[in-house]
């Protein structure tokens, strides 16, 4: 029988552990996370959609249909009724498929545990249909909801604790590239998937609110800080795209130290052309299978996001760029041409809004300079917290 091993096991020793009918305890979360269990999500997608753990898989017990007609039985006939209909939909080849996933997705990282959304009913079902086939695994206790609780739990008092310094600097200054060169660090972006602009979207959604908070309280959790060290954050607004970062942590970003980066508008301007011309792009070429239909998206792209700063601009500005922007849409040979409007939209509109905001934030500021220069700043500054 293939069991939890003993290395993630002893974690859960001490009567959290339920010898039997192995069930992991709600008081034991904080250690369970940090040990990057390999988790099983198995409730309906529609489910996990509207929040998750980021790193779990998704092997639903029940699909979004199953788990639709099971609801209604449940309301109309009852739970007995409800169970029946379950074991009858989810038998056969139907069941060994379910199992086949689960079975394989084990094998590969032993160390796993289920959760559906209370730890109930479906996650019980698995960890018994696994046990026949002679696998043991864990299960959570509260399911979801109680992974949930904890991690908001960890992101208040986290959020609360740490000490953070924030990166800084105008549109273009490739804050997200010195922030990935850090050891203690967070990236925002990454985690809403968004590079936090009108032109900031990515070619795939966002994550749901829920979980969005759910990944910066484990990232927080795991950085495993010694005292007196800092987390680097780039500065951001209360939102990335849809999501919002969470208010405990934007109240601390708002009264923490923080980094200016300065570059020049050449520098800044080859930035927001990788990033957000050539980086998008390429993309859309690997999502798209034609070349025209490539092009028909990130024209759409380009000029929908100038579109949704329209009445910041101003109708004069806007002209101008949507211009300039369809002249270069009309020509793929040479997208160094961006370069143009990119330019005209940083010093005019995006330069102009950053240097009122960071007046507001002057008396915050503990470092002003280059990109090479922050970095060895930064280095110093973890070093000193080793």
């Amino acid at each position: 029988m293939l069991c939890y091993p003993k290395t993630i096991y002893s974690l859960f020793m001490t009567n959290t552990l339920n010898h039997k009918d192995q069930i992991i305890s709600r008081n034991q979360l904080d250690i369970f996370f940090r040990s990057n269990t390999n988790l099983i999500d198995l409730r309906a997608p529609v489910e996990v959609a509207r929040g998750g753990i980021p790193e779990a898989i998704n092997y639903p017990l029940l699909n979004n249909e199953e788990r639709h007609q099971i609801g209604i039985t449940y309301k109309e006939s009852g739970k007995r009724a409800a169970i029946n209909l379950g074991e009858k939909i989810v038998s056969g080849a139907v069941r060994e498929h379910r199992l086949d996933s689960w079975i394989q997705s084990i094998s590969k990282r032993p160390d796993t545990a289920l959760f559906c959304y209370r730890g109930g009913l479906r996650s019980s079902t698995a960890q018994s249909w696994l046990r026949k086939k002679g696998v043991c695994v864990p299960r959570i206790d509260g399911g979801y909801k109680a992974l949930r609780a904890q991690l908001i739990r960890i992101l208040h008092t986290t959020s609360t604790k740490a000490k953070i310094i924030l990166i800084g600097g105008r549109t273009g200054s490739a804050k997200t590239h010195l922030l990935g060169k850090l050891v203690n660090q967070i990236d925002l972006e990454k985690i809403a998937n968004h590079r936090g602009s009108a032109f900031g979207r990515r070619m795939t959604p966002q994550p749901a609110q829920a979980t969005f908070e759910n990944q910066i309280a484990l990232e927080l959790l795991r950085l495993g800080s010694p005292p007196g060290s800092f987390v680097f954050l780039e500065d951001e607004g209360s939102s990335i795209g849809s999501v919002a970062i969470p208010t405990t942590l934007y109240k601390k970003m708002g009264i923490s130290g923080l980094a200016v980066i300065e570059e020049d508008i050449n520098y800044r301007t080859q930035t927001i052309l990788e990033d957000y011309v050539i980086s998008n792009l390429r993309e859309l070429r690997f999502k798209h299978q034609t070349e025209a239909e490539t092009e028909a998206a990130f024209r759409s792209f380009l000029l929908d996001s100038l579109d949704r700063i329209k009445k910041r601009l101003g109708g004069a500005l806007h002209k101008k760029i949507t211009i300039l922007m369809q002249a270069c849409l009309n020509d793929y040979s040479d997208l160094i041409k961006h370069q143009e409007w990119i330019r005209i939209l940083l010093e005019e509109y995006y330069d102009p809004m950053y240097d009122y905001q960071i007046k507001q934030k002057s008396a915050r500021i503990i470092y002003q300079g280059s990109s090479h220069d922050f970095l060895q700043w930064a280095a110093n500054i973890e070093s000193r917290a080793e």
